[in-house]
Protein backbone atom coordinates (compact mmCIF):
# COMPACT_ATOMS: atom_id res chain seq x y z
CA UNK A 1 0.00 0.00 0.00
CA UNK A 2 1.48 3.35 -0.99
CA UNK A 3 1.80 6.34 1.31
CA UNK A 4 -0.57 8.31 -0.95
CA UNK A 5 -3.32 5.76 -0.51
CA UNK A 6 -2.79 5.67 3.25
CA UNK A 7 -2.98 9.46 3.37
CA UNK A 8 -6.18 9.43 1.33
CA UNK A 9 -7.78 6.86 3.64
CA UNK A 10 -6.82 8.94 6.71
CA UNK A 11 -8.24 12.04 5.01
CA UNK A 12 -11.53 10.26 4.27
CA UNK A 13 -11.76 9.09 7.89
CA UNK A 14 -11.23 12.70 8.97
CA UNK A 15 -14.00 13.83 6.61
CA UNK A 16 -16.42 11.29 8.08
CA UNK A 17 -15.60 12.50 11.61
CA UNK A 18 -15.98 16.10 10.49
CA UNK A 19 -19.39 15.30 8.97
CA UNK A 20 -20.55 13.68 12.22
CA UNK A 21 -19.36 16.67 14.26
CA UNK A 22 -20.99 19.10 11.84
CA UNK A 23 -24.28 17.23 11.90
CA UNK A 24 -24.39 17.48 15.70
CA UNK A 25 -23.54 21.18 15.52
CA UNK A 26 -26.26 21.91 12.95
CA UNK A 27 -28.77 19.83 14.90
CA UNK A 28 -28.15 21.81 18.08
CA UNK A 29 -28.25 25.12 16.24
CA UNK A 30 -31.65 24.29 14.73
CA UNK A 31 -33.13 22.67 17.86
CA UNK A 32 -32.14 25.17 20.54
CA UNK A 33 -32.43 28.48 18.71
CA UNK A 34 -34.78 31.18 19.94
CA UNK A 35 -36.83 33.67 17.98
CA UNK A 36 -34.69 36.66 17.07
CA UNK A 37 -31.24 35.14 17.52
CA UNK A 38 -28.81 34.34 14.74
CA UNK A 39 -28.79 30.53 14.98
CA UNK A 40 -30.40 29.84 11.61
CA UNK A 41 -28.24 32.26 9.57
CA UNK A 42 -25.14 30.94 11.36
CA UNK A 43 -26.17 27.35 10.62
CA UNK A 44 -26.62 28.14 6.93
CA UNK A 45 -23.33 30.04 6.71
CA UNK A 46 -21.58 27.18 8.57
CA UNK A 47 -22.90 24.69 6.02
CA UNK A 48 -21.81 26.86 3.10
CA UNK A 49 -18.31 27.54 4.45
CA UNK A 50 -17.68 23.94 5.55
CA UNK A 51 -19.02 22.58 2.29
CA UNK A 52 -16.75 24.89 0.31
CA UNK A 53 -13.71 23.93 2.40
CA UNK A 54 -14.39 20.21 1.98
CA UNK A 55 -15.00 20.47 -1.77
CA UNK A 56 -11.92 22.63 -2.38
CA UNK A 57 -9.69 20.39 -0.28
CA UNK A 58 -11.03 17.27 -2.01
CA UNK A 59 -10.38 18.80 -5.43
CA UNK A 60 -6.88 19.84 -4.37
CA UNK A 61 -6.14 16.39 -2.95
CA UNK A 62 -7.40 14.57 -6.04
CA UNK A 63 -5.44 16.88 -8.35
CA UNK A 64 -2.33 16.26 -6.27
CA UNK A 65 -2.80 12.49 -6.47
CA UNK A 66 -3.56 12.40 -10.20
CA UNK A 67 -0.75 14.82 -11.02
CA UNK A 68 1.82 12.88 -9.00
Amino acid sequence: MSITLIGLVIYLIFLVGFAVFSSFAIYHLWKFCCVGDLCKPIAVSYLIVCGAIVVISLIYTLISIVGA
